[in-house]
């Protein structure tokens, strides 16, 4: 069911226009791709386990799109969904993804087929969170309706509805034992959720909405980010705040932890990506301002390089172009500091709530722009699709 997108301006001229402006806010060193997928925002990006392709939701036409990495089939396009895509998470071992969207729906993807293996409904309102347990059989789904489902994933069938939070529930996490996940809502608070008991807890808060959760591999650690402009370390195993990181200069609105878990990865309002060591919580590089916003981050499987989803301001007050960028980050090279070596991609969207409002109807498919420059800039590889 996948089928490329056709080539539009917009995606050309701007993929092409990025070239020079991160670039510059690189501090001169030069993206080895863009993606340029054209038409306002992306929502979410996740990597596949083998790390060949970029998942990215976003506001076109209820498409979601994968970008092959590897350079060989280019893009493909999932289309199945009715409205925005908000999440998209892959399974961990088999060919599945997940994709959840507007319309309320949840779609399991069986993508050596490229089509559909389940569609999940039983939402009330848009999906906003995915997460597949460690050993894959479970799905949990965050939902506007203020739930969590918990979904079999070899069937289809819903397990459990999760009620507690008190307002539209954007972030959920399993933990490693796959019997446990974290959530968090925009009633600020954050809850553990003990399935097999049939139990949940609070495990603490923010000041503001939290939009964003990373779990530790080990699961002795989470990162929640919000609204109040904090990113808040969590002892899971005590169950209390270790530390809260002050930098952003407005709402956290992703997270991400590496692999090997001593990166900690937050971006936000101001455009920003920060970097820090998620022990200590020392602060180790700032990448940007690249956007309008930041709203989607992702580390591929090896932890070398980070994928950003952000938004393009290209009008007074409009979130007008999704970026994303991939940027290596060096994780196996580790010396007190990430080496940082930009990449480059799309995607991302501006505001949580008033996307009922202002948003407006889906958008085209995206077109996109794949430009990747070898260390001396004497070749490029890519093309559209």
């Amino acid at each position: 069911m996948g089928r490329a997108a056709g080539r539009g301006r917009i995606g050309l001229l701007i993929g092409l226009g990025l070239l020079g402006l991160l670039a510059g806010a690189a501090g001169g060193r030069e993206p080895q791709a863009v993606y340029a997928l054209g038409y306002r925002f992306v929502y979410s990006v996740a990597f596949s386990p083998d790390g060949r392709w970029l998942a990215v939701g976003g506001p076109w036409g209820g498409n979601t799109v994968l970008l092959d990495l590897t350079g060989g089939t280019g893009m493909r396009l999932l289309p199945g969904h009715t409205d925005y895509v908000r999440a998209v998470a892959f399974h961990p071992r088999s060919p599945l993804l997940a994709t959840g969207a507007d319309d309320r729906r949840v779609l399991i993807w069986d993508l050596t087929a490229w089509r559909p293996a389940h569609v999940l409904e039983d939402h009330r309102g848009g999906v906003n969170g995915l997460a597949f347990s460690p050993e894959g059989t479970l799905l949990a789904s965050a939902s506007d309706d203020g739930t969590i489902k918990v979904w079999h994933v070899p069937t289809g069938e819903l397990v459990a509805t999760l009620v507690g939070h008190r307002s539209w529930v954007y972030a959920v996490a399993f933990l490693p034992n796959g019997r446990e996940l974290v959530s968090g809502s925009a009633d600020e608070a954050l809850f553990l959720w003990d399935l097999a008991r049939g139990e949940w807890r609070r495990l603490g808060h923010h000041a503001g909405a939290v939009h964003a959760l990373a779990v530790s591999a080990d699961g002795a650690f989470l990162a929640s980010g919000a609204a109040d402009g904090t990113v808040r370390g969590w002892d899971l195993r005590r169950g209390a705040q270790v530390y809260t990181l002050l930098g952003h200069a407005g709402p956290v609105y992703a997270v991400a932890l590496s692999p090997c878990g001593r990166l900690l990865a937050s971006g936000g309002a101001d455009g920003t990506v920060r970097l820090w060591d998620r022990h200590s919580g020392r602060a180790l590089a700032v990448l940007g301002p690249f956007f309008e916003a930041i709203r989607a981050l992702a580390f591929s499987p090896d932890g070398n390089t980070l994928a950003l989803g952000g938004c393009a301001r290209h009008w007074a007050d409009y979130c007008g172009e999704g970026l994303v960028q991939l940027w290596s980050v060096g994780e196996g090279l580790w010396a007190g500091k990430p080496r940082l070596t930009p990449r480059a991609g799309r995607g991302r969207r501006s505001g949580r709530r008033s996307r009922r409002s202002s948003s407006g109807p889906p958008g085209p498919a995206p077109a996109v722009e794949n430009r990747a420059h070898s260390p001396d800039r004497t070749r490029d590889r890519g093309s559209p699709r």
